[in-house]
């Protein structure tokens, strides 16, 4: 566990493990996250370390309460934004009322990412849900412009729905200096609006097939077809489970272990499903790029 004081005095611990947070007792001043609940706030935490995939960062006042956190963690493998290098979303944080405009929220989100910060690109949505008591949607959003553009975010437009789903939410973003720039071009691609692309699904177990399809319209594709066998030459991309071929490209699952492009056809692992949705937009998306 690494330890430090910013120019407040506020103790920080990040990464902090959930044995040392159930030692610890919340301040009473939160108010945007479970209903400010200080047993709540706790438990989020608790569990947020416990996961295998997040880190969470704290800030301890004068009597050891405490005062500030920041969660974050990397995308779920089947979202668009999922990058294998570089995406962290900050999920969660916070300062108590009466210890904010201290630089608590600055000395809590370096320590929290550290040595990775500059070689990452950090983003979080602004959920109006998580207003204070009289907040309108556009002060939230100056107030949350303020604070994390403390810490080197941007507000950045995105017709995503996945971070859309709220008319007044707020994509903010921080890229690293570090950040290699096929990854920025990258990350910034998947903010756009989602491809106008048609798929047919033709596979034989239902099941299946209902996935298939749900992962894929989440992902901004437009499913045209769905059968147990059939042929729909006109949609862009055919997903199948047999040795036919259809559309502009065709996936085609398999026991492989990896995916594996030749040429026009994507040989697909059925053990990976719940990624192919993901894999397959960031492969588009390099073909459109390619000829923009």
């Amino acid at each position: 566990m690494r330890t430090s004081n910013d120019t407040s005095a506020h103790a920080v611990l990040a990464p902090v493990d959930a044995a040392t947070l159930s030692g610890l007792e919340v301040d009473d001043g939160f108010e945007a996250y479970a209903d400010g609940n200080p047993t709540r706030i706790g438990s989020m935490l608790i569990e947020a370390a416990e996961s295998s995939t997040s880190r969470v960062a704290i800030a301890l006042g004068p009597a050891r309460h405490i005062v500030g956190f920041a969660i974050a963690r990397s995308p779920d493998r089947s979202s668009r934004l999922y990058t294998a290098v570089s995406a962290v979303e900050l999920t969660a944080f916070e300062v108590a009322r009466l210890e904010r405009r201290k630089g608590v929220f600055g000395a809590v989100f370096r320590a929290l990412l550290r040595r990775d910060l500059e070689e990452s690109i950090v983003f979080s949505v602004a959920d109006p849900e998580l207003r204070l008591r009289g907040e309108t949607a556009r002060s939230f959003r100056e107030r949350l412009e303020t604070v994390l553009g403390s810490a080197g975010f941007a507000p950045m437009p995105t017709d995503e729905p996945e971070l859309h789903a709220h008319r007044d939410s707020t994509l903010f973003v921080r890229v690293g200096r570090g950040v290699p720039l096929p990854d920025v071009e990258d990350f910034y691609a998947r903010l756009r609006a989602p491809l106008d692309v048609s798929v047919a699904i033709s596979l034989r177990a239902p099941v299946m097939r209902n996935l298939i399809r749900a992962d894929l319209e989440r992902n901004g594709f437009r499913v045209r077809s769905v059968s147990a066998g059939g042929r729909d030459e006109g949609a862009d991309i055919l997903v199948t489970d047999d040795g036919g071929t259809g559309g502009r490209l065709t996936v085609r699952l398999n026991g492989e272990v990896e995916p594996l492009w030749r040429g026009d056809v994507l040989w697909y692992p059925v053990a990976l499903l719940e990624t192919l949705a993901p894999d397959l937009r960031r492969e588009l998306i390099k073909r459109r790029d390619r000829h923009a």
